[in-house]
């Protein structure tokens, strides 16, 4: 398996972590995932735009291109439908990081396929991060990797996250969208929830059966005016589901 360190392919064996990579001590970085199809990431526009929106969050410059990560991806993944992860992170330095470079790390792999039919039920016992930056996919997922372990034990696919005020913002692995009156919404960008490359490509040119998608906030009290629930996420298509109350 081959990797891209930073610039350089290698070996998945060569690769080492030191003891004082920041990404592995304070999670200080942030990833991505990318969906490859035969060399080719559909939706690397919106990608490369988040991957650099979450570097200036942190003060940093994005090490890569646009050009440049499109051909690390055919690289990588020349053949067939691949997850392509991007990890960035501040470099091998303990105490805060001064440089204002990033280390980056990227690697392919193959899509697991469920089969398993997407539920969705509203999780009320943890409420969703709202911070200045929660919308980073953060190397730091503590958050979200507590609450898909939680899901898991309970044998079920999905969960609905909420905001202390009630409001729905986002599935734990998936981006939530409505529909009511021919019109599909979503919880509105940078505003709690995870900054997704679904939304904004939905946002930018319209959802798949050719409606308009708008920002908006849907209370917990309001969800019987709801016709349709979706979820998508940027290796899978929008998939209707059923809410479970």
């Amino acid at each position: 398996m081959n990797l891209i360190f930073n610039g350089q392919p290698i070996l998945l064996e060569e690769f080492k972590i030191e003891i004082t990579n920041r990404s592995f001590l304070y999670g200080d970085g942030f990833f991505d995932t990318i969906l490859a199809v035969d060399g080719r990431a559909p939706l690397l526009d919106f990608h490369i735009k988040r991957d650099q929106w979450s570097a200036e969050a942190m003060g940093k410059i994005l090490p890569i291109t646009q050009s440049e990560l499109s051909n690390y991806i055919q690289f990588l993944a020349p053949v067939g439908r691949k997850r392509i992860r991007v990890q960035c992170w501040t470099g091998d330095e303990l105490g805060y990081a001064t440089s204002n470079k990033l280390q980056f790390l990227i690697s392919a792999s193959e899509i697991s396929i469920t089969n398993k039919q997407l539920q969705g039920h509203i999780l009320k016992d943890f409420t969703i991060p709202n911070h200045q930056f929660s919308w980073i996919k953060s190397n730091s997922s503590f958050f979200y990797a507590r609450v898909a372990s939680l899901v898991a034990h309970q044998n079920k696919t999905e969960a609905i996250l909420m905001n202390e005020s009630g409001y729905l913002i986002e599935g734990i692995q998936h981006s939530l969208f409505w529909k009511k009156k021919d019109i599909w919404g979503t919880h509105p960008l940078k505003k709690g929830g995870i900054l997704s490359v679904s939304k904004m490509n939905y946002l930018e040119n319209g959802m798949p059966d050719g409606l308009p998608l708008i920002e908006e906030e849907l209370h917990q009290d309001d969800i019987n005016h709801v016709e349709t629930w979706g979820m998508a996420n940027a290796l899978k298509e929008l998939t209707f589901f059923s809410l479970k109350v």
